[in-house]
């Protein structure tokens, strides 16, 4: 799950505001009609760089739904799809501008075991900025059977390019045709612009708060299970926010929750529920219904977390009811499970026959420059951590305070954007390593090709690229960026940086330092020994992603000292690997740099080991009430046998901070069974399958969704794997050109 959105974020970041293939003025070959069956559908285009990844798209002569010809894509790879296929079309937004439009396609999946298809709308804008964006990355489709999707969107005002296609996620083949693409009306914005939140606001706002997230993750009716969540929730958010009293605040959730949850009692705090709890006259054949959530499941997601609704024959289970005090004034009674029949759960109420006063409309655009949209999304990201992170005790947040300084900070944000480092402060109170929020309408973050770090307790030049930096060298103290002292705006990066360590907070605050728009201007000052402040302007020219490519290390792999071999984990293949093990059986000593993430399996383990061993223990969270109550945990784990030849040679490891994650698994098999001395800084203390919650406005926000502990069950949260030689960075060693983690290592493989 991780690997593909970080790769699917690149490659939308990659063509932002680049026309892909062809462009025309309009949509053309709709229905796949032009161009011959086994060729690339004309009009439309592959991206190369998929091809070669293993996916195919062609015209196909055969099941299409409109005319004679369909288009279909598939994985024709030899190895396990790690990426997706796309079949892009791409047009002038002339005559689209300032209209909601409607994408639309015939679509079916085969093998949708191992993959599933999404379409997907992307509008650019001038000056290469990011307009509506949607993928369907909440309802993918998964069936084998012809139906007809849509994504509705709005094309900006300043739209100049406009962006369509077909992803396939994974194996199998998917099935398009009968493509179209028009125009359903005008915009309807109805934003709420942005102000504080006054009076009792703040109350019913986490009132509202406390009760979507019981009645949407615990209340198991078919009602709460089928209901749009954001826009029930924004239409809530301007419904609830100006109750003037308790007695109001509770009618008004009665009003909200009435249809979908129509067993749920919302009273004044110390009053009596208005009525008891539904409960059939008759309760012989009846099922019980309750939700089952192993971590939180994403809708669509094939991750290892699932979200699912049981049924049990056990008419007990109903008496099942969440109290709880709400705050504002008000409490309520959820019910946990519900009586079902054959046709659903019970009681049926009949929906209403208009749209409620308070409800806003179909046509309504959902954005984070709306006031609601924003406020709405605090509302359902919160919930999702608040039930289901498994990480609070441990990093000791105080997450319901979190709550009201969100909500107030959203109510309050002057755009879509500044929106962003409101998620980014609520996240970063996670402390998780893997936190983190993707918008979809912001581009990629340029820096100057200038690598800062944290050494010896300074802000340093760490690396330059000298034929576009003219004065800036390694080794420089940083003393003012844009005229802010450089200790000052590092603590404000910090507050939005979530990790689990101090260290993997600080180097990436260090990273975000000089960030910001592609080519503006950034002014450094900097200090080189006891010399005078040198200050030079820089261009933000590339992606942050330059940070952590490292072209001064020796390579893939390489002789480093006569019988001394260094690995790099960030980029050597299995392949790479195995073809490199004549040579490695032979080495004196051997290296490895897991300062970053590995893109080889744990074949490397299995040829340092002489029985088999295990990995770290997962621990899926086991949720079946609110509030992380009675939180159980699925525990799993996997095994590496040995395979031969083993490399007899003494072993080191390289590790800092930025080894995260998988680079833990195998840091920890490293650490547990001593397979070689670990040389460096501990490393983020960060491992667990990553998860996501997708909010309203085009927000993600990522965080670990199970608790790892270590072989011998002891924390790694925060903790991460501790070198044996501990060694750290000098600002001579930077000045120098050093790398004194692999002299290090060097010399400890050697016996030094």
């Amino acid at each position: 799950m991780g690997r593909f959105w970080a790769v699917f974020a690149a490659l939308t970041i990659l063509f932002s505001g680049t026309v892909l293939g062809q462009a025309s003025t309009g949509l053309s070959n709709p229905d796949f009609e032009e161009g011959k069956p086994g060729q690339v559908p004309a009009g439309w285009f592959v991206p190369p760089m998929l091809e070669e990844q293993g996916y195919r798209v062609e015209v196909a002569a055969e099941e299409a739904v409109s005319g004679e010809q369909c288009a279909r894509m598939w994985y024709a790879g030899a190895g396990p799809a790690t990426g997706f296929g796309n079949v892009i079309q791409t047009f002038r937004a002339d005559g689209y501008r300032g209209k909601r439009v409607r994408f639309r396609a015939a679509v079916r999946m085969d093998g949708a075991g191992a993959g599933r298809g999404q379409l997907w709308l992307r509008v650019d804008r001038e000056g290469n900025r990011r307009g509506f964006f949607e993928n369907m990355g909440d309802r993918p489709i998964t069936s084998d059977a012809w139906e007809h999707y849509e994504i509705m969107g709005e094309v900006e005002p300043d739209a100049e390019w406009i962006n369509i296609g077909c992803m396939l996620v994974g194996t199998g083949q998917v099935w398009i045709d009968d493509v179209s693409f028009e125009v359903v009306g005008a915009v309807v914005r109805d934003f709420q612009a942005s102000r504080p939140i006054e009076g009792r606001g703040l109350e019913n706002l986490a009132a509202l708060s406390r009760l979507a997230g019981y009645v949407r993750h615990f209340h198991p009716s078919d009602q709460a299970a089928a209901a749009d969540w954001d826009r029930l929730t924004i239409s809530a958010v301007r419904y609830v926010e100006d109750a003037r009293s308790a007695g109001e605040l509770a009618d008004r959730l009665t009003d909200i929750f009435a249809a979908i949850a129509p067993t749920v009692r919302v009273f004044e705090t110390g009053g009596a529920a208005a009525t008891s709890p539904f409960s059939p006259r008759a309760v012989s054949g009846l099922q019980v219904a309750r939700w089952e959530h192993y971590g939180f499941g994403s809708p669509g997601s094939h991750s290892i977390y699932s979200s699912t609704r049981v049924y049990h024959p056990s008419a007990e289970e109903a008496a099942a009811v969440w109290s709880s005090e709400l705050g504002g004034g008000v409490s309520c009674h959820v019910p946990l499970a519900v009586y079902a029949d054959e046709q659903g759960t019970l009681p049926r109420v009949a929906g209403p026959t208009s749209r409620p006063a308070w409800m806003v409309s179909e046509d309504f655009r959902i954005s984070g420059q709306d006031r609601s949209t924003r406020l709405a999304a605090v509302i359902l990201g919160w919930n999702v951590l608040e039930h289901s992170y498994p990480y609070f005790e441990v990093v000791g947040t105080d997450w319901q305070a979190v709550l009201p300084e969100a909500l107030a900070s959203a109510a309050n944000d002057g755009d879509e954007q500044a929106f962003c480092e409101t998620l980014r402060r609520m996240v970063a109170k996670l402390r998780d390593g893997h936190g983190g929020v993707i918008f979809s309408r912001y581009g990629s973050v340029f820096v100057p090709p200038v690598e800062l770090g944290w050494v010896e307790d300074r802000i340093v030049v760490s690396r330059v690229d000298a034929a576009e930096v003219r004065a800036l060298r390694p080794g420089d103290v940083v003393e003012a960026v844009d005229g802010v002292k450089a200790e000052e705006l590092l603590g404000q990066k910090e507050e939005l940086v979530s990790a689990a360590t101090d260290a993997a907070r600080r180097r990436l605050a260090a990273w975000e330092l000089l960030s910001g728009l592609r080519d503006s201007p950034v002014e450094v000052r900097v200090r080189r020994g006891s010399g005078e402040a040198i200050v030079e302007s820089l261009k933000r020219s590339v992606t942050a992603q330059w940070l952590w490519h490292d072209p001064r290390r020796p390579g893939q792999m390489a002789e480093v000292r006569p019988g001394v071999y260094y690995l790099d984990i960030n980029t050597l293949t299995g392949e790479q690997f195995n073809q490199a093990l004549a040579r490695l059986e032979k080495a004196k000593g051997i290296v490895i740099d897991f300062r970053g993430y590995p893109q080889i399996d744990t074949s490397i383990i299995s040829h340092l080991i002489d029985g088999p061993v295990t990995c770290a223990q997962w621990h899926v969270p086991a949720i079946s009430k609110p509030d992380r109550t009675d939180m159980g945990f699925q525990f799993s784990n996997w095994p590496v046998a040995p395979i031969g030849p083993k490399l007899t040679a003494k072993v080191a490891f390289i590790t800092d901070s930025r080894a995260i994650s998988y680079a833990e698994t195998y840091l920890g098999m490293v650490e547990h069974y001593r397979l070689g001395e670990i040389v460096g800084e501990p490393t983020a203390g960060t491992n667990g399958n990553v998860n996501v919650i997708d909010l309203p406005g085009g927000y993600r926000i990522t965080f670990t969704g199970m608790k790892v502990l270590k072989q011998d069950g002891s924390r790694h949260h925060g903790v991460g794997i501790r070198p044996t030689v501990p060694v750290g960075r000098t600002v001579e060693g930077v000045r120098d050109g050093r790398d004194e983690l692999l002299e290090k290592a060097v010399a400890v493989v050697e016996g030094q």
